[in-house]
């Protein structure tokens, strides 16, 4: 994983808008989603496809997802900042040791200071946006 960036600053460059709208996900991208809301683990499952991806997991609680990090194979992660149980933290900092890739989507402008060395999207964010921070995050 490369330095982070700071998404306001790159993600709205315009130059990153036109290279990630042509830009492409390796196709079979196998993506964990650590999500609690089910609407948005849904249309994140959707978008993932639509991108040439497969999402092979997901989980709503921190302890499912640690259980899953530890015991599943995949390329990248996308993680909302706070899980039903509390904050993703230790999950971070298991990729981040692994060199795993994986995207911040939260709400919260305070995980852009508390991940730092992350890639993040804000919800609500685009379809644009979640694939410049994963085509980041495994550059």
């Amino acid at each position: 994983m490369k330095n982070a960036f700071s998404p306001a600053a790159s993600i709205d460059a315009d130059l990153g808008v036109l290279a990630a709208a042509s830009a492409v996900l390796p196709p079979g991208l196998r993506v964990f989603i650590a999500e609690d809301e089910a609407m948005l683990v849904w249309a994140l499952t959707d978008i993932i496809e639509d991108f040439g991806g497969v999402v092979v997991g997901t989980a709503s609680r921190v302890t499912e997802a640690l259980t899953f990090v530890a015991n599943k194979s995949f390329d990248i992660a996308i993680l909302d900042g706070a899980l039903a149980d509390g904050a993703v933290d230790p999950v971070v900092e298991i990729l981040a040791a692994r060199k795993t890739p994986f995207v911040i989507a939260s709400g919260s402008s305070s995980a852009d200071l508390k991940y730092g060395a992350c890639f993040a999207v804000h919800k609500p964010y685009t379809e644009s946006d979640l694939k410049r921070a994963m085509l980041a995050a495994l550059a």
